[in-house]
C-alpha cells in the first residue's frame, strides 16, 4: 500500500450580471513538497489558459 497527497484546486471565472460561468477549470498536483511553489505553478497554468481563451 502507498498513500501520497493529492491536491485538487478548482477555479470558476464569473463576469458582473451573468449568472452562468465564462470559464472553469481543475488542476491536480500529485505529491507536493512545496505548496508556495506549486501555488505559483498552478497561478502560471490558470493565467495561460485564460489567456488562451482571451479572457485575460
Amino acid at each position: 500500500m502507498h498513500q501520497y497527497d493529492v491536491v485538487i484546486a478548482e477555479t470558476t471565472v464569473f463576469v458582473k450580471d451573468r449568472a452562468e460561468p465564462v470559464w472553469s477549470g481543475t488542476t491536480e498536483t500529485f505529491a507536493p513538497s512545496d505548496l508556495k511553489k506549486e501555488t505559483t505553478g498552478f497561478a502560471k497554468v490558470v493565467i495561460k489558459a485564460l489567456t488562451k481563451e482571451n479572457l485575460l
